[in-house]
């Protein structure tokens, strides 16, 4: 099964955690940041648990912040992110 991935459902995922902080709980239970295929969204995963960590609001500002200070944020697929949902 390898190989297999969905872009949209990755978006998706993330898109609900930023829209709702609370879902990040119940996602980071079953997922992981090696689980989603593309190295974007890996890398907002790992901000977002970064931040659940710190106990900081998950939302698209702090996600921003987070992934500016590593280099690593990139605003078209941002905004692919949370133009999902």
């Amino acid at each position: 099964m390898e190989g297999l991935y969905n872009l949209d459902i990755e978006r998706g995922i993330l898109a609900a955690i930023i829209f709702d902080g609370a879902n990040f709980e119940s996602v980071a239970a079953i997922l992981s940041p090696k689980d989603f295929y593309l190295p974007f969204h890996q890398d907002v995963f790992e901000a977002m648990e970064a931040l659940y960590k710190k106990d900081y609001p998950i939302d698209e500002v702090m996600i921003r912040e987070e992934l500016t200070k590593k280099n690593k944020f990139d605003e078209a697929l941002m905004m692919e992110v949370i133009t999902t949902a």
